[in-house]
């Protein structure tokens, strides 16, 4: 929800992680836990540390292109606007402070098959929340909040279907992995109705890429779990397959023609090219340590097509906008610490030997992936 709240809510959210962090690894340190680091911690806090980089002082004048961009005002620091700087340091300090503390608490199997229960529980709420705002039932949360998709608690339909695939994905491998370990089997089947209610509600979000993500992570779930690659991959083919008759008989119109509109939006007139064309002038601009995070709303109107209506707050592109903002140095520490979390996570998965591990392990990494 963080990246279309306001600015005052982004804060309240910020400051109640960092409370629930604080209290949580106060309560482990009394209780002798160890502390975990996770994967990718150092890469997210070199990431930090760029952004208070680009609090410093301006060390050498504008470029002349910097200059004509920023209308003649030469900034005081190397973030053009060091307070949306600062405000997204405190929201990426609290977010890092509870990643630290999820790693702490949820290193075991049995943890994982509790947090994984969790988010499935969440999923299916917000779920029902989106159905109900969809059908005129719930009132919404915000003025911004469409009713004509499901949202859940979200305004962007994208961050509603993001969080149901993690559900989907994870709740497939805790499923799997309770038929597997055995017990009552209500908790697997409940498990299997999550995934099917977390696909509903990402084609009822009207999202394109949280339809098309969901659908590779269950083939890089499959393609985790199955040992053997030849028949790994023969399964993930006929998945596909079945996947793509599945969506041409069953999704609504509305989202078939949302999909087959996705090539024209991509064309070099497209309004999505336009966006991105306006992101890479902003990059060339700030080619090295960036404008500074947090920064992309204020500079995109310099470089925003004639076409595209209203203000950009965003590149709609997060790669290109974490180029915008941290420049080159920031583009590849973020890749280095989504490279330092995901792939010991999938090499652990390939590596286990127990059934219900590498089911679970398989279901985290295929969210992750996703």
């Amino acid at each position: 929800p963080l990246a279309c709240a306001a600015a005052d809510a982004r804060a309240a959210l910020a400051t109640a992680l960092a409370i629930v962090t604080a209290t949580t690894l106060l309560v482990a340190a009394q209780r002798r836990l160890r502390v975990v680091l996770p994967f990718g911690f150092w890469p997210l806090l070199a990431l930090c540390g760029l952004g208070w980089v680009q609090l410093l002082p301006a060390l050498t004048s504008c470029s002349p292109d910097q200059l004509e961009l920023l209308g003649g005002h030469t900034p005081a620091t190397l973030s053009v606007v060091p307070v949306r700087t600062a405000a997204r340091l405190g929201e990426w300090a609290a977010a890092l402070g509870l990643f630290v503390t999820a790693a702490t608490l949820f290193h075991s199997p049995r943890r994982v098959r509790g947090l994984f229960a969790t988010l499935a529980v969440v999923a299916v709420l917000q779920v029902l929340y989106g159905l109900a705002l969809r059908f005129g039932v719930a009132p919404a949360l915000s003025d911004q909040q469409t009713t004509t998709v499901a949202v859940g608690t979200y305004v962007n339909r994208n961050h509603f279907a993001g969080l149901l695939e993690l559900a989907a994905l994870t709740s497939l491998g805790l499923g799997l992995a309770l038929r597997v370990k055995g017990g009552p089997s209500w908790r697997a089947s409940a498990c299997f109705v999550v995934v099917a209610a977390c696909l509903v509600g990402i084609v009822l979000s009207g999202s394109r890429a949280g339809l098309v993500v969901v659908l590779l992570g269950g083939l890089g779930f499959v393609l985790t779990i199955v040992q053997q690659r030849a028949l790994a991959l023969r399964i993930a083919g006929i998945g596909a397959a079945l996947a793509v008759v599945a969506a041409a008989l069953l999704l609504p119109d509305d989202l078939v023609r949302r999909l087959a509109s996705l090539g024209g939006e991509l064309a070099a007139d497209g309004t999505r090219p336009d966006i991105w064309r306006g992101a890479l002038a902003l990059f060339a601009t700030f080619p090295w340590l960036g404008a500074g995070f947090g920064t992309y709303g204020d500079l995109s109107p310099s470089t925003q097509h004639p076409s595209i209506p209203g203000r950009l707050e965003h590149a709609h592109n997060d790669a290109l906008e974490i180029l915008v903002e941290g420049g080159l140095v920031g583009g590849l520490v973020l890749a280095a610490a989504l490279a330092c979390f995901w792939l010991p996570v999938v090499r652990r998965c390939l590596a286990e030997s127990e059934r219900e591990r590498r089911l679970l392990a398989a279901g985290g990494a295929a969210a992750l992936a996703a």
